[in-house]
C-alpha cells in the first residue's frame, strides 16, 4: 500500500490491522522518514526525479541504522518535501527537475482513467476508430484513477455496467471514447509507432 496520508498513525494503525500482509510504502515525502521509521518498507518518491543523490542518501542511512545522518538529509530537505503535498505538486516537482537540469516544467494536460474491455495488444488493427481495435474476450478494466478515486470510481463503474448489460451509456459517446482503455494503442498505430502485427 503507498500510504500518503498526512497523519503518520496510518501507519501504525495498517501495520496492526494486516500484519505482514501488505508492504507498506510511504507515499507522501514530507513524511517518509516517520513513515519508514514506523514500518514502511519503501519510499514512493516525487522530489527523487529531481534530486535522486539526496534522496538515496536519506533512505540509506536509514537503512544502515544511521538516525543522525538521516534527520540531517531530512531537515535540509524539508522543505523541498513539502512541494509533494501541495495541490500544484506535480507542476513544482517538473520545475524542480528543470531548475536541477534534470527535465523539463512542462506538464501534461490532467489524465483520465481507463474504463471499458480492454484491448487486445498482440492483435492487428484493422482501421483507424476505437472499434476497429480487437480486445481481450471479456476482460474490462477499470483503472488509472489516481488520486481522484473518489471522484471517478462511482461514474465508470456505471459506465461500465452499462457497456456490460448493453444498456444506453450514461455519458456522451465522445467521453466514453475519451476513456476507452484502447485509446493508447490506436493513437500509436495512427502514428505508425505500433508494430501492426499479422495474423
Amino acid at each position: 500500500i503507498k500510504e500518503s496520508a498526512s497523519d503518520t498513525r496510518r501507519f501504525t494503525d495498517l501495520k496492526n490491522a494486516f500484519g505482514d500482509r501488505l508492504v507498506l510504502m510511504a507515499g507522501l515525502d514530507d513524511v517518509a522518514l516517520e513513515g519508514l521509521i514506523l514500518g514502511a518498507q519503501g519510499w514512493v518518491s516525487g522530489l527523487t526525479s529531481a534530486f535522486p543523490r539526496e534522496s538515496v542518501a536519506l533512505y540509506d542511512a536509514f537503512a544502515r541504522g544511521d538516525l543522525r545522518t538521516a534527520v540531517e538529509i531530512y531537515r535540509w530537505f524539508m522543505p523541498l518535501l513539502h512541494l509533494d503535498a501541495e495541490h500544484d505538486l506535480v507542476q513544482s516537482i517538473k520545475l524542480a527537475e528543470q531548475i536541477m537540469g534534470r527535465g523539463s516544467e512542462r506538464v501534461r494536460p490532467p489524465r483520465l482513467p481507463l474504463a471499458g474491455a480492454l484491448p487486445d495488444h498482440a492483435a492487428a488493427i484493422r482501421g483507424s476508430r476505437l472499434r476497429d481495435v480487437p480486445r481481450l474476450h471479456g476482460l474490462y478494466g477499470l483503472l488509472g484513477y489516481g488520486s481522484r478515486g473518489l471522484i471517478w470510481a462511482p461514474f465508470v463503474a456505471e459506465l461500465l455496467a452499462s457497456m456490460l448489460e448493453g444498456e444506453p451509456l450514461p455519458v456522451e459517446s465522445e467521453l466514453a471514447a475519451a476513456l476507452d482503455p484502447a485509446r493508447f494503442i490506436l493513437k500509436a498505430h495512427r502514428r505508425g509507432t505500433r508494430p501492426n502485427p499479422t495474423n
